[in-house]
C-alpha cells in the first residue's frame, strides 16, 4: 500500500518528544504502511530498532553535514516494499483518516503526490510541470504539525529559510518561478467529493504581483532613492546643526 520515509532530526530534547510522537502515531495506521527512517543522527538507529521500523543509514551528504533530497529518493525507490511512497517531515501526527483519503484519491488517480510546505516548493512544481495531480486534501485529512524549534542549525530559523544553503536550495530549484505550494493543487479533496481547484490560478497571479512588487522595489526604487541621497548630501550636510 504505502511507505512513509522521513529524514529525522537528532533525537534528543523536545524534538525527541514530538518525532516519537510523531512516529508511533504512523505506527497506528494499518499494518500494510511501512515506515522508513534515513540518515545516522544521534539515535536514529535505535529509536527504529525501537520501534520495529526500517532504518536506511546511507544517505550522501553535503559540505555542511546536510542530507541530500536525491540521494534520499533514489534509495527509498529501491528499498521500499510498497507501491506508494509518501515523505513526511518527522514531526507531522498522522490520525486514522489518512488512508481512507489515501484510498479514495488512489482511486482517482493511478499516480499522485502530496505535497506540503526551497525543495519541497520545487517538489509541488516538478509534479505539476510533469503533468500530474496534485490534491491538496487539508480539509479531509487532519495532519499535526507540532511545535518545534530550530536548534538543529547553528544559525537558527534564520539560517533554515535564508542561509546558505537555503539560497543554493532556490538556485538549484531554478528561482521563484519554480516554487509551488498547496496553493498551486489542481484539485481539492473535500468531505463531499475530489473536485478541481479553481482558485490555484489566483495563486499564480499573486506569486507574479509578489515578484513584481520586489523587483520595482529592489530594481527601481532602491536606487532611484539612493541617487536621490548621493545627490543631495553635500545639501543636507551643509544644513546639518552644528
Amino acid at each position: 500500500m504505502l511507505t512513509l520515509f522521513t529524514i529525522p532530526k537528532a533525537f534528543k530534547g523536545h524534538i525527541n518528544v514530538i518525532q516519537r510522537n510523531a512516529i508511533q502515531s504512523w505506527m497506528r495506521l494499518p499494518p500494510e504502511i511501512e515506515i522508513i527512517l534515513f540518515g545516522t543522527d544521534e539515535r536514529t538507529a535505535e529509536v527504529a530498532r525501537e520501534f520495529g521500523v526500517g532504518h536506511e543509514p546511507h544517505v550522501e551528504r553535503n559540505e555542511y553535514g546536510s542530507c541530500l533530497v536525491n540521494s534520499m529518493f533514489a534509495k527509498v525507490r529501491s528499498v521500499a516494499r510498497r507501491d506508494i511512497l509518501c515523505y513526511i517531515n518527522c514531526d507531522i501526527i498522522l490520525l486514522e483518516d489518512f488512508c481512507a483519503v489515501l484510498e479514495q484519491i488512489k482511486a482517482a488517480h493511478r499516480e499522485f503526490l502530496i505535497g506540503r510546505a526551497h525543495w519541497d516548493n520545487w517538489a509541488i512544481w516538478h509534479v505539476l510541470h510533469s503533468k500530474h495531480p496534485v490534491v491538496d486534501a487539508s480539509a479531509v485529512v487532519t495532519a499535526v504539525h507540532q511545535n518545534h524549534d530550530y536548534g538543529h542549525h547553528q544559525e537558527g530559523k534564520q539560517g533554515v529559510y535564508y542561509g546558505e544553503e537555503a539560497e543554493r536550495n532556490r538556485q538549484l530549484a531554478g528561482g521563484w518561478r519554480r516554487l509551488r505550494t498547496i496553493a498551486d493543487a489542481t484539485e481539492v479533496l473535500t468531505p463531499r467529493k475530489l473536485k478541481r481547484n479553481a482558485l490555484r490560478h489566483w495563486s499564480t497571479a499573486k506569486r507574479y504581483a509578489t515578484q513584481a512588487g520586489r523587483s520595482l522595489l529592489n530594481d527601481l526604487w532602491h536606487p532611484v532613492w539612493f541617487a536621490v541621497l548621493t545627490l543631495t548630501r553635500p545639501l543636507r550636510c551643509s544644513v546639518r546643526p552644528r
